[in-house]
């Protein structure tokens, strides 16, 4: 190989990697071109939508038990507890949700906490329907969705760069926060429209499939240009070390 093909492949590799480092402008939408990003997304809105729908009827039905144990005065406290409840496990089990998401295999711990997210929401939607659950099961099961969501939250994050390359990861990051924020405004409005045919316990038993959102079938690797810079980069010190 020639001292002029080698410097022409290192200028083309400079140029790849200014490419990547100013990608330019994407589409906002542009993520969603990758099938695995697209099924985690379209999951993660249903998913984070029922999750509000439940925490909707959550407040209804705490309001209700006041009401039924004959004392609405204890209404606010009730909520209070019930938020107390969520917040606690969430601050003292979030120090180790990241930890655990860089360790562990990230598909199988999100099938797992989906998967347990989905049998708490069953649980509690047999409890309300039967007229079995009070104020000490709803505060337990809060809890227990505070704990399994410190775990799934921080792992849906590290997902998103490995779903998409590096020119869409801005994309997909803008996408994943919409997820979230949207999900508080239309999760208590679907709730509202649902509870009035459905009940409490019709709310929660909706909640529990959906809990469980889509996955990419196969396992998540790193996409993007910095393979793409890596292979580019072996190339030419292949060609250089080869005889000329």
């Amino acid at each position: 190989m020639t001292a002029e093909e080698l410097a022409s492949e290192l200028e083309t590799e400079g140029l790849d990697e200014a490419a990547a480092a100013e990608p330019g402008r994407t589409s906002a939408w542009s993520a969603l071109e990758h099938r695995d990003f697209r099924l985690f997304w379209v999951g993660l809105v249903v998913s984070n939508i029922g999750t509000w729908m439940q925490q909707f009827g959550l407040g209804w039905l705490v309001v209700q038990l006041a009401i039924k144990d004959g004392v609405p005065q204890l209404a606010p406290f009730y909520l209070g507890l019930v938020g107390l409840s969520r917040a606690l496990p969430g601050l003292a089990f979030g120090l180790f949700g990241g930890v655990v998401a860089d360790r562990a295999d990230r598909r199988r711990l999100l099938l797992l906490t989906q998967s347990s997210a989905a049998v708490a929401a069953a649980v509690l939607a047999v409890l309300a329907i039967t007229n079995q659950i009070n104020i000490v099961e709803i505060v337990l099961i809060s809890a227990l969705n505070s704990i399994i969501f410190s775990f799934d939250a921080p792992t849906r994050q590290a997902m998103v760069p490995r779903l998409v390359s590096d020119r869409q990861l801005m994309s997909a990051i803008g996408l994943n926060s919409a997820a979230f924020n949207g999900a508080t405004l239309v999760g208590p409005l679907v709730g509202g429209v649902l509870i009035i045919p459905f009940g409490v316990g019709g709310l929660m038993l909706i909640n529990a499939p959906i809990s469980s959102f889509c996955l990419p079938k196969r396992r998540c690797s790193a996409s993007g240009r910095s393979s793409s810079r890596g292979s580019s980069r072996r190339r030419v010190q292949a060609r250089s070390a080869a005889p000329s």
